[in-house]
């Protein structure tokens, strides 16, 4: 064996001593503690915050130890480059693929995408920043991704200069700057063109360094635009969505000769389409004049109900609809088939079933579900067997699913009783309710609260250092998974009464609708993001208590955890002198 490899020409012995020693840095050593830790940036060239560097640059980061190759798609150059990226042992050769432009302020951006041999990403995000001019930008913005879900996922930050007008695909293009939060949601930029931006933050599915429209979890400010000046400006960001799609018919069911149901494919979107949707019927078989179709969209669904103005018969029928979303220049015309009915609906609705199960909080959301649709036309009341009565708020809108709530709290281990009449509701036909026997009841539904041993009296607190916003409501939301608690503010402190005894989590959020729940946002068309913050310490609301004094926290939700290090943001360990 030592005679062969004596043998070997000089240049062949190199090369293959080369390859095994290669092979054998990127094998992952065995035996020893679990490697946990994630690469380091140990230098780079050109170094942070370099001036006048040569538009012909390569630019080179060194790390702390060798990379994984196929991990480098985290990495991109603003504004945008084209760049081709390889990894060499501890080295990440970066070469744009054109010259960079003159008096130009870059910022090179590595995401926790790159990882180590042993798949450990990156501790914190890298931002890498020069100049090809005498100086840098001077324009700053921090802030946090606030997510009450409490997903400490790190987010893409993606900034986009204005005056550019977003489309309905615009914001999913290459963003003018890109950054990464570190673990907390806190991120930070420094050294950009001052002016006015479009912001937002997104979970990057696929790594693309591009926001997928409606498949990725999306964050906006509460402003359209931000503007960025030299003084830092701080920014907090909460959900928001981002779906542009066309609304269309997903099906439609013939339920008499005239009534016909249908859903949408999502639900109804005011915002998206402010102008109601226009159907008529038309027969296959004959001229006859086509059928004139009354409109009932059902309340925050994709429900919907057609009333005709003729009796339909059992011919064949097309349905033509037609809608203009903002985003359409002219009205989207479709046509569907349908079987029309030679029945007239003479049958009542009837009450299938209620809700909340038994027993029910002091303050329950009463749902009726109906076996067809039904428009309720009288009061409801419901009273104990005490006398204690009160009055029913809610749906008097066409549903098969009625939404009702109490006008003030129950009392405890009660049983109230809510009286339907066949003269309370109708169907889309006219027909009353169905009765259940001779008389005119048509149902008696019994709501039965919980016992006094189960309930808190009270659970109070507040946060004195917050700021003082109009709107802010809070809310307590039990760990079992009982229904949301929410109250108004009064001088930042909370009191919840009379709720069922839980151990939870208090939340705050600013109610700008006053639909008594925190609303996310959306890009297109913008609407501003409720904020609304979950604090992590676990309250108890005791039985029989009043629980005073309560101070949740941490206060600032953009708080890092414990332990989360204080290390520099930029991921970069060298410093220019």
């Amino acid at each position: 064996m030592r005679s062969l490899i004596q043998s070997l020409p000089p240049t062949l012995l190199s090369l293959c001593l080369l390859i095994v020693l290669r092979c054998a840095h990127r094998q992952s050593p065995g035996g020893g503690p679990d490697d946990k830790t994630g690469p380091e940036v140990k230098s780079t060239v050109p170094a942070a915050e370099s001036v006048s560097v040569p538009t012909d640059s390569k630019i080179t980061v060194t790390f702390s130890e060798w990379l994984l190759p196929a991990s480098e798609k985290g990495v991109s150059l603003f504004p945008s480059t084209p760049i081709k990226v390889r990894v060499v042992g501890r080295r990440l050769e970066i070469k744009p693929l054109h010259r960079l432009n003159d008096s130009t302020t870059y910022h090179l951006v590595i995401t926790s995408t790159l990882k180590d041999l042993r798949n450990n990403p990156i501790s914190r995000p890298v931002n890498l920043m020069f100049s090809t001019g005498p100086s840098l930008d001077s324009g700053k913005i921090s802030g946090c991704v606030v997510d009450p879900a409490k997903k400490y996922l790190q987010p893409n930050i993606a900034l986009f200069r204005t005056p550019w007008q977003p489309n309905d695909s615009g914001f999913c293009g290459p963003p003018d700057y890109l950054s990464q939060t570190d673990s907390s949601g806190n991120f930070s930029f420094e050294h950009m063109r001052t002016g006015s931006y479009y912001l937002l933050a997104y979970f990057d599915k696929n790594n693309d360094t591009r926001l997928q429209e409606g498949s990725e979890e999306l964050y906006t400010p509460v402003e359209s635009t931000v503007v960025i000046g030299n003084a830092p400006t701080r920014m907090l960001l909460y959900p928001s969505m981002f779906d542009t799609a066309r609304q269309s018919v997903a099906s439609v069911t013939t339920i008499d000769n005239r009534t016909i149901a249908g859903n949408w494919k999502r639900p109804w979107d005011t915002l998206l389409c402010p102008a109601a949707p226009k159907f008529r019927l038309e027969r296959d078989d004959s001229v006859s004049p086509p059928v004139n179709v009354g409109y009932r969209q059902a309340p925050a669904s994709a429900r919907f109900f057609l009333l005709t103005d003729t009796a339909l018969d059992s011919a064949s029928y097309r349905l033509i609809y037609s809608l203009k979303s903002i985003f359409d220049t002219a009205a989207v015309i479709d046509t569907l088939r349908i079987d029309g009915a030679a029945r007239a609906d003479t049958s009542p609705p009837s009450l299938i079933t209620s809700l909340p199960e038994q027993p029910a909080d002091l303050q329950p959301e009463l749902r009726f579900v109906w076996s067809e649709p039904v428009y309720l036309i009288d009061t409801l009341l419901m009273a104990d067997t005490l006398g204690d009565s009160l009055l029913l708020t809610g749906d008097t809108v066409v549903t098969d699913t009625s939404r009702f709530s109490v006008s003030r709290s129950l009392l405890p281990g009660r049983s109230y009783r809510i009286v339907l009449l066949t003269g309370h509701g109708k169907d889309l036909s006219g027909n009353p309710l169905r009765a259940r026997d001779s008389t005119d009841t048509a149902s008696i539904v019994t709501v039965t609260t919980i016992r006094a041993d189960s309930v808190a009296v009270s659970l109070s607190g507040g946060i004195s250092r917050l700021e003082k916003i109009e709107g802010r409501k809070w809310l307590f939301r039990p760990l079992s998974g009982l229904r949301t608690f929410t109250c108004a503010d009064s001088a930042n402190t909370f009191r919840f009464d009379s709720i069922p005894a839980a151990k939870g989590l208090i939340g705050t959020f600013i109610d700008r609708n006053n639909n008594n729940r925190p609303d996310i946002g959306r890009l297109l068309p913008f609407v501003a993001p409720e904020p609304f913050v979950m604090f992590e310490d676990t309250i108890e609301a005791r039985a029989r208590w009043d629980v005073e004094g309560v101070e949740p926290g941490p206060c600032d939700p953009c708080e890092r955890r414990k332990e989360e290090t204080t290390a520099d943001s930029s991921g970069i360990n060298e410093r220019k002198e």
